[in-house]
């Protein structure tokens, strides 16, 4: 989460910046965040018990059953199973 402060010094540097230049931006932004899902996803594995908050359903727990190139797969039993990014995922264990 930003903070005003860095909120504002982004606002300054871009402020200025023309178009093309916020297309270039934006790409870094884009590769900065498959980087850091990246290395997220290597906290996890099959087996692993893990939790995510769900909008319509609460707190969902269950086990991650794959490791796929974006996200991860959980098996939440009689909830089904679920597609997360692993920036959600919570693991259950110690």
């Amino acid at each position: 989460m930003l903070t005003g402060k860095t909120r504002q010094e982004l606002v300054a540097l871009l402020g200025d910046v023309d178009a093309d230049g916020l297309r270039e931006a934006e790409g870094i932004v884009h590769e900065l965040r498959r980087s850091s899902i990246a290395r997220r996803r290597l906290h996890f594995h099959p087996g692993q018990r893990v939790e995510f908050d769900s909008a319509k359903r609460g707190v969902i727990q269950g086990v991650v059953t794959r490791i796929a190139s974006v996200n991860v797969l959980v098996d939440a039993g009689p909830m089904g199973q679920w597609r997360v990014s692993p920036g959600l995922l919570r693991s259950l264990e110690g």
